[in-house]
């Protein structure tokens, strides 16, 4: 592993606008993410009209957007499902 291998992961879910993306994925991504020891924090971002986030702490990174959705129940909808982070409403 090169000293941007955690870098890559938050960098792929910062560019890759996960919108379109199924949110069983976007589960899968942030579940790979807390495996590696990143913190999601429990709160829902409104970064945009349509865009809405989950975001946390990545050791490599620090506060980070971890991922973008359309709208906010799809990103409470995962967030809802991550094991172990309690949902500690938004920040519009």
């Amino acid at each position: 592993m090169n000293d941007r291998g955690d870098r890559g992961q938050s960098e792929m879910a910062v560019s890759n606008p996960t919108g379109s993306t199924p949110p069983d994925q976007q589960l899968s991504f942030l579940e790979g993410l807390l495996a590696e020891h990143a913190t999601i924090a429990g709160d829902v971002i409104e970064l945009g009209e349509h865009t809405w986030a989950i975001h946390g702490v990545i050791a490599v990174d620090g506060d980070e957007i971890l991922a973008e959705f359309e709208t906010e129940s799809r990103a409470r909808m995962v967030l809802g499902q991550l094991p172990g982070v309690e949902e500690r409403g938004d920040l519009r």
